[in-house]
């Protein structure tokens, strides 16, 4: 929109006339959770589970500016969901709490019974 604007202004000093803007709805998707979300497409189309996620990623790459910027995202991503479960987030790393420290500890003691 800023570029749109920009353009619109130009046109103004030029003495043109300014255009219609024109919205294009890209469709609606959010994440729920590793490997899953939801997608719902201008066109009517709906999707949920794995497949809308990977249609997340997928659109969320493709719209990142420069390749070194999309592969630093793939790498950050395929580290967080294909190796080890340390937590459910996606973004950040959780700090691990005294609390969490304890139920740990309980959780081994548990185990080693």
């Amino acid at each position: 929109m800023g570029k749109f604007a920009a353009r619109q202004i130009a046109r103004l000093h030029r003495g043109l006339d300014t255009e219609t803007f024109h919205y294009h709805d890209k469709g609606t998707m959010a994440t729920i959770g590793r490997g899953d979300a939801v997608l719902e497409m201008p066109i009517g189309i709906k999707l949920k589970g794995v497949l809308a996620w990977l249609g997340w990623i997928v659109l969320h790459i493709a719209y990142l500016l420069g390749g070194r910027n999309r592969v630093q995202t793939l790498i950050n991503l395929g580290s967080r969901y294909l190796g080890p479960r340390r937590s459910n987030a996606i973004v950040g790393d959780v700090l691990e709490t005294p609390k969490m420290r304890a139920i740990q500890a309980e959780e081994e003691r548990q185990g080693a019974a």
